[in-house]
């Protein structure tokens, strides 16, 4: 009864951040007390583990976000898996690769472990060709790795947290593309142009287009 009533009253909270904005960090404060972990975020995440920001963050110090986003996305090993997952399917760490592995990478020594992090589970909310957004929780130490109980909680409160997001504006696939595009395009070192199949800005020698006596 009592996780009735939790599960009632955090999915109203969800569908106040729809129209409040302002909401979000107690709904991903909610949602972390109900699943079990220390942490949730809702992030947009482009499917090169090259560009990516949170949107809304609970539980994560700031200086570990700008962290896994300046640095250590390049390094996560469970991003790809986590990236093609079922929309609106939980997925933990063991579900994308071995956990014994995942212990041995640099990305688990030098982010997930000096946080006292072990796992998070994790459901992609809306994803385009290039870019995903997702909602995911993080387990601490004392709630151990991801299992069959936080599964189910989570699968009980994600397709709320999709619509809200969606009625809200949160996510938005075309704009996080174009950011990605945008993104990627800042971090090219050498310069380029961008023209269409005709070359229309006359540019081009070959392309220009011929008059009547050539």
């Amino acid at each position: 009864m009592r996780d009735e009533k939790q599960l009632s009253a955090l999915i109203a909270d969800i569908y106040d951040a729809a129209l409040s904005p302002s909401l979000w960090p107690d709904v991903l404060r909610g949602s972390t007390a109900f699943v079990g972990g220390m942490g949730a975020s809702v992030f947009f995440k482009g499917a090169g583990n090259s560009t990516g920001y949170p949107v809304h963050t609970f539980g994560i110090e700031p200086h570990y976000q700008q962290l896994y986003f300046d640095k250590y996305a390049r390094l996560d090993p469970t991003l790809i898996g986590f990236f093609f997952a079922e929309i609106e399917a939980p997925k933990a760490t063991a579900d994308v690769m071995s956990y014994d592995e995942f212990l041995e990478t640099r990305f688990y020594r030098e982010w997930v472990q000096p946080q006292g992090l072990v796992d998070s589970v994790n459901a992609v909310l809306d994803r385009s060709a290039t870019s995903a957004a997702s909602f995911a929780v993080f387990r601490h130490e004392r709630d151990g790795i991801v299992d069959d109980d936080a599964r189910r909680r989570m699968r009980l409160i994600v397709p709320h947290v999709r619509r809200a997001a969606l009625v809200g504006g949160v996510i938005d696939a075309g704009k996080v593309e174009a950011e990605t595009f945008s993104a990627i395009l800042d971090g090219l070192g050498s310069g380029m142009f961008l023209v269409d199949g005709r070359c229309t800005d006359g540019s081009c020698q070959r392309c220009r287009p011929r008059d009547a006596g050539g």
